[in-house]
């Protein structure tokens, strides 16, 4: 399902239970989401390449794209 289809359908729902008000996905806008996360699994989990966290969404854009944290522990 698109993301835009989800934002449409949430809309909807928010509409028809008589809700309204803002959302706001502040993920890597006002918060470095990705950073942070990356900086948590390099403590948690190990740092082979030896890169920063902002190294790291640099080459993976994700946390949990990173090769050597794949694991259910990770996830």
């Amino acid at each position: 399902m698109s993301i835009e289809r989800l934002y449409q359908e949430t809309k909807e729902r928010f509409e028809r239970q008589g809700l309204s008000g803002l959302a706001l996905d502040v993920d890597d806008t006002l918060a470095e989401t990705n950073v942070f996360w990356a900086q948590h699994h390099i403590e948690a989990f190990g740092n082979p390449e030896n890169l920063t966290a902002e190294q790291i969404i640099g080459k993976y854009r994700f946390a949990d794209r990173v090769p050597y944290w794949q694991c259910d522990e990770a996830r």
